[in-house]
């Protein structure tokens, strides 16, 4: 990890526990396989995608096509 990423990290983990809170998000499940957070940039991605908005409908159909494409290599 470079010099400086890791207080950066812990900055964006704080902001968003504070974000969860404040919006009375729930924890699903914390991870006891990792032993540092996402990095900033990851979360960040991963907040997007929620935004996006993608149905389950569309997550499930995607997820097939990427299956059959993985069985034909």
């Amino acid at each position: 990890m470079k010099q400086g990423e890791e207080e950066k990290d812990q900055q964006a983990v704080n902001e968003l526990k504070r974000q969860i809170y404040d919006q009375c998000w729930k924890i699903y499940k914390i991870r006891q396989d990792k032993s540092l957070p996402n990095n900033y940039e990851v979360a960040r991605k991963i907040e997007e995608s929620i935004r996006d908005g993608i149905s389950e409908q569309e997550l499930i159909k995607k997820n097939n096509e990427l299956n059959k494409t993985a069985d034909l290599r």
